[in-house]
């Protein structure tokens, strides 16, 4: 196993633990998303648990397949392959969120410091997290290239 597979392992349950203090800190203060339509203040907990997400953490099916993925990256072979590319697209698309969530106008219900101070530390963390899985793919390849037989 390369040390970004390793490294990929002990990544994703920090990420999966700074989303949930952000989504707990979010609910408590009603902070509804920013990005794709201002969510309500007293909607957060049904946005967080839907589809919008708050203002700092992503809806919870996100966070539920990003810890399905961490899982399975602990599995062999091709299903630990399929965990790493699920996790580097749930890493695109975390981004993109992030970025909207960072550059979407300011509201009065979330204050634009929380914004910005949560956009940038996720938005270190996602692309953390996509360098990781897509390193850890190279190198996953480049192994078994090396592994197979020159007359292949």
């Amino acid at each position: 196993m390369g040390s970004s597979q390793s490294a990929l392992k002990k990544f994703v349950p920090v990420v999966l633990a700074l989303i949930l203090v952000e989504a707990i800190i979010s609910i408590a203060a009603r902070w509804p998303h920013q990005f794709n339509g201002h969510g309500r203040s007293d909607q957060v907990l049904s946005n967080f648990i839907g589809s919008g997400g708050t203002a700092l953490a992503p809806p919870l099916w996100l966070v539920v397949l990003l810890a399905l993925a961490g899982a399975g990256l602990y599995a062999r072979g091709v299903l630990r392959t399929v965990a790493t590319v699920v996790v580097a697209l749930l890493a695109v698309i975390l981004t993109v969120g992030v970025l909207g969530e960072l550059f979407a106008p300011a509201t009065p219900d979330v204050p634009r410091a929380a914004q910005l101070v949560g956009g940038v530390v996720d938005l270190a963390c996602c692309l953390a997290l996509l360098v990781l899985a897509v390193t850890a793919l190279v190198q996953s390849r480049r192994s078994r290239a090396l592994a197979e037989p020159a007359g292949r």
